[in-house]
Formats: C-alpha cells, structure tokens, sequence
C-alpha cells in the first residue's frame, strides 16, 4: 500500500510531466504564423527573427506549425526584393507576363541545361510513399467521369483523362504552383477556375483566381482586386460560368464578368 507521502510525491510528478507536456502545445499566446506569412510585404529576416526566438529552449512537436513556417523561410529566401521583403503578387505576375510576351514573340528561354534530378527512380510511386505531398482540391468534370483535375499545395494543377490511371500537368512555370480550389462550370465545362495559394500551411503564396477556357490546356489569371489573396473555395453558378463565388484569405468575392472584376 504506497503511503500518503509517495502518493504525494507521485502526484507531484505526474503534474510535472503534465505540465512539460502542455507547455509544449501551442496556445493562444502563439503568433498566428499563417496569417505573418501570408502578410503582403512579409519582411522574411523579421519572420525569420520571431521564429528562432519562439521556438528558442523549446521542443518542437509534430503540429505546432514550425514544418510549415522553415518551408516557408526557404521558399521565400529567393523570392525577395533588395530590402528582404516578400515580392508581392502583383511583381511576380507582372514577371510571370513578361515571360510570357517573350514566348509570343519568339525570344528563345533555352539554354544549355541537363537535368540534375529528380529522375525517374526518385520519383514517388505507390510503392515508395516517402514524399507524397498534399492534395488541397480534386474536381470532376460534369459530364464526364474520367475527367479528374487535382490541385497541389506547391505543385500546380495535375488532370486524368483516364479515371486517374495517369496524370499530366502544364502548370510549372506558374509563378504560384499552390492551388487550394478548382471548379468547373457545369453549364460549360471547357471553362474552368482554380483558386490560387496553399490554405492550410502558406505553402504557396496566393495570387488570386485563375481561368482556362480549352479545358485546363492554357490559363490565365483572372484576379482583379484579389490578386494578392489565397483562394481557398470556388462556387460557379449552375447556368451562368461568368458567374463565380470565390472564398479567400481576404474574405467572400463574387465576379458575374467571369473574373474580370470582383
């Protein structure tokens, strides 16, 4: 039979254990990280500097959000101007446009390049799960179930024409590779909208809505006065596709125009 004073001693224990447990779980006092990072003009050494100094003594435990704020820092380390502050969606569109007029001009992007990797044995299989990432948004189209659109948090829009036996995508030179939303328009379905940016980890900045009207061949932004905004959901009218009810970081738009305003 243990005596009053081991069973006081064993309390006292277990309420230190508890308490080094707790004090390891984000709480209220916490810094909203997702809402720093997804500041426009973040200031990534000011970022940077709150992260080393919360996370300084301290244990870092699985879901206290410090995976997604280091992926953060290093995606951001090489998307800064002179002064360390985030570009903003509007530089890195305009960049993204620029190049683009290039392409329709004729002006060569090639160059002397051999690929350094990943190869064909790095890539993920079913049978190597280590590195599968997230999958925010899957779409079907309306009248035809083998057609599957999948949006990544930092890999782009990925579509099946076979009922998902095989994947393509054309979106890697997107400035944002984050896309959190995609939707169909029932009535139309070669129009197609996706919304940009990751909604759960700031993954991917957000840069507002994009459009394609071949059915996912060609996309071009649609973003007017939300093109700093991570679009997280995408509703499109049944019988119009001009009109589209987007959810964002930012709050609800709703375009009738088919995204040239919102």
């Amino acid at each position: 039979m243990m005596t009053p004073s081991f069973r006081f001693l064993l309390s006292v224990a277990f309420l230190g254990a508890v308490n080094c447990a707790l004090a390891q779980i984000p709480t209220s006092q916490d810094p909203d990280w997702s809402v720093l990072m997804q500041q426009e003009n973040a200031s990534v050494e000011e970022v940077r500097a709150l992260f080393e100094s919360h996370w300084e003594g301290r244990e870092r435990v699985k879901g206290s959000g410090y995976k997604q704020v280091e992926r953060w820092l290093h995606l951001m380390d090489g998307r800064a101007d002179e002064s360390g502050h985030v570009l903003t969606s509007e530089v890195t569109v305009n960049a993204h446009r620029q190049i683009e007029q290039w392409r329709e001009a004729g002006r060569s992007l090639e160059g002397n390049w051999q690929v350094c990797g990943p190869t064909l044995d790095d890539i993920t299989t079913r049978d190597n799960i280590r590195g599968v990432g997230r999958m925010n948004a899957v779409a079907f189209h309306p009248t035809d179930p083998t057609v599957i659109f999948a949006g990544a948090p930092a890999g782009g829009v990925w579509r099946s024409y076979d009922g998902g036996a095989n994947w393509e995508t054309n979106t890697d030179d997107f400035p944002t590779l984050g896309v959190s939303a995609i939707a169909f328009a029932e009535a139309n379905p070669s129009v197609v909208y996706i919304g940009t940016g990751d909604r759960d980890a700031s993954d991917s900045p957000g840069m507002g809505v994009m459009k394609s009207t071949d059915g996912g061949l060609t996309w071009a932004f649609a973003n007017t006065a939300i093109s700093g905004y991570v679009v997280g959901d995408l509703s499109v009218h049944p019988s119009s596709p001009d009109q589209v009810i987007a959810a964002t970081s930012s709050g609800i738009f709703k375009t009738t125009d088919g995204g040239e305003n919102w």
